[in-house]
């Protein structure tokens, strides 16, 4: 995979083809979507509400779309964001697509019936 410079935790983007502003909480993920490992760039949560539950939102570097306010920027982050970048290119797992896992939560929310509420 790529390198890419991450934005720092506490990073407000708006996410592509979104109006609700998101605040980065997390970077360099896996998760599960339809019994396959994926990884994304980013976790973060609505902005100003903050993280509602475990309702973490799950998104990657393309798909943000304008950045509203970088976060703290310091030497810890620029070696996090190279260990991150380390782990992204010797990692197994393909980066994961935000609308199959939002598409498998509104799935398993219904109870596999596919509808949405």
């Amino acid at each position: 995979m790529e390198k890419l410079e991450y934005h720092p935790l506490g990073t407000i983007v708006i996410i592509r083809g979104g109006v609700k502003k998101m605040m980065i909480i997390a970077r360099g993920l896996a998760t599960e979507i339809n019994g396959a490992t994926k990884v994304f760039d980013y976790a973060g949560c609505l902005y100003p509400e903050g993280l509602i539950g475990d309702q973490l939102m799950y998104f990657n570097h393309a798909d943000v779309a304008k950045v509203v306010f970088e976060g703290f920027n310091d030497e810890d982050n620029v070696m996090m964001v190279e260990n991150i970048n380390q782990w992204f290119e010797n990692t197994p797992f393909e980066r994961g697509n935000p609308l199959e896992l939002n598409q498998q939560s509104q799935a398993m929310a219904t109870g596999g019936k596919g509808e949405t509420t």
